[in-house]
């Protein structure tokens, strides 16, 4: 997995941790997203992009579910699960009684923990939006 993003490092008048020299404070919601879209779309699994972009692994995970609510990923772009993997995912999902059904814990627990939030997260965005 590549880790240098644009094939080597940034010019020094670019501020620490940005892509695009754009301060960090000023850059929109979505440039960050798209950013890291860009990344999986290269290969990068999450952690590769939280670390390349000094974000939190947690931050890169919400950033996945966005992009697949959007319809920008499919689930499986942004998690890297197969098609059985996301359908046992939704089905354990519809089989949670209906007052934990929108927590991710009691599906993480439901699955025996073989899936991370993060994927959970994003097969759920898929249910609710896009891919």
């Amino acid at each position: 997995v590549p880790l240098a993003f644009g094939g080597g490092s940034a010019p020094a008048s670019v501020p620490a941790g940005t892509a695009s020299g754009a301060p960090v404070a000023t850059r929109e919601a979505g440039d960050t997203v798209d950013a890291t879209r860009a990344l999986v779309l290269d290969g990068y699994a999450p952690e590769a992009v939280a670390a390349e972009r000094g974000l939190k692994l947690r931050t890169v995970e919400g950033h996945l579910a966005e992009l697949v609510r959007r319809g920008d990923l499919t689930v499986q772009e942004a998690t890297g699960l197969d098609a059985a993997a996301v359908r046992a995912v939704e089905e354990a999902h519809e089989a949670l009684p209906d007052e934990v059904r929108g927590r991710l814990r009691p599906l993480h627990e439901a699955l025996g923990g073989r899936y991370g939030y993060g994927a959970l997260k994003a097969v759920l965005a898929g249910r609710d939006g896009g891919g």
